[in-house]
């Protein structure tokens, strides 16, 4: 397993862990995206230098506004980035109704009066990655946001430390052709960033899909049952446990025993370096963004177990 950064655990009460890393959180809200944003705020809100949107889970134009949203709710004091609004190439993309029609299962959150937005993300994540030092990445939806800063800036990947990414799935897909859906909205961008030269670590399907959480350990996590959540009062525990349950509600329609969080196990793996296991793995993506095992692919640092008590732990408050 890859060498990590000291973690330095909050006090009984919450506070920051110290890991000695600036990170940016590429993500595309979506219920999942938003409970690692949680998690980000609870444990690491001070090494969170930008969190960057993307298509994916919704339209960017709700994938944006979810972020925003959030990160108004969360006061995440770092720099909101707006990404792509399709896959390379292409001019739209057909998104998942998993999390409903906005991306958030239908809660919809007022826009922030006190963020610091750049339409061009890209680019300022090119300034960022120049000036900030090594970074950490944190890609939680397609990799259209990634591909394209190693396209237009090459030398900003010197001053990416780890990719970490929740994609893919070695075992199965959650899309008809056999992929996972992160992967088959831009398979072109997946084969760039397997190809570049950073340490990457991917959290797949096989592993997120271990650590499903049912409704008796939503309520302990949350300290609440549904029924007890009020998410228009605008206070964070209510709207996070509501939309845990909304995860939740939406796992099981689709056949899923419980709440299925994958991109909150990237942070899992960050902070909690010790409840996991991983291997190295040589990857290839198909031009479906279905993944395999090859000789010829690219070497990949892929997350194999977690705890999932390591993940209940980060998850509360």
């Amino acid at each position: 397993m890859t060498s990590r950064c000291a973690i330095i655990f909050p006090k009984k009460g919450g506070g920051s862990m110290n890991i000695n890393r600036h990170i940016i959180i590429d993500c595309d809200p979506g219920t999942d995206d938003a409970l690692a944003l949680y998690v980000a705020s609870l444990h690491i809100r001070e090494s969170v230098l930008a969190v960057l949107s993307s298509y994916g889970n919704s339209t960017l134009t709700n994938t944006h506004a979810n972020l925003l949203g959030l990160g108004g709710l969360l006061s995440l004091e770092c720099e909101y980035l707006r990404g792509a609004a399709a896959p390379l190439g292409k001019d739209s993309f057909i998104p998942t109704d998993y999390h409903g029609e906005n991306g958030l299962c239908g809660i919809v959150l007022p826009p922030p009066t006190h963020i610091e937005e750049h339409t061009n993300g890209i680019a300022r994540a090119a300034e960022l990655l120049s000036t900030a030092g090594p970074i950490t990445w944190i890609a939680l939806g397609p990799l259209t946001n990634l591909a394209s800063l190693l396209n237009q800036h090459p030398d900003a990947i010197y001053n990416i430390e780890e990719i970490i990414i929740m994609g893919g799935g070695l075992a199965f897909g959650n899309v008809p052709s056999g992929a996972e859906y992160n992967f088959s909205l831009d398979p072109h961008a997946v084969d760039a960033v397997f190809a570049c030269p950073v340490q990457k670590t991917l959290v797949p399907l096989d592993l997120t899909h271990t650590l499903a959480f049912s409704e008796a350990e939503v309520e302990q996590i949350t300290g609440a049952a549904a029924s007890e959540l009020r998410w228009e009062t605008l206070l964070p525990r209510d709207v996070f446990g509501e939309i845990f349950f909304r995860n939740l509600s939406s796992a099981q329609k689709n056949g899923h025993d419980g709440a299925i969080i994958h991109d909150a196990a990237t942070l899992c793996y960050l902070l909690c370096p010790e409840a996991c296991t991983a291997r190295q793995k040589r990857l290839t993506c198909d031009a479906l963004g279905r993944i395999a095992e090859s000789e010829n692919g690219y070497p990949v640092n892929v997350v194999t177990t977690m705890k999932k008590s390591a993940m209940a732990m980060l998850l509360k408050e």
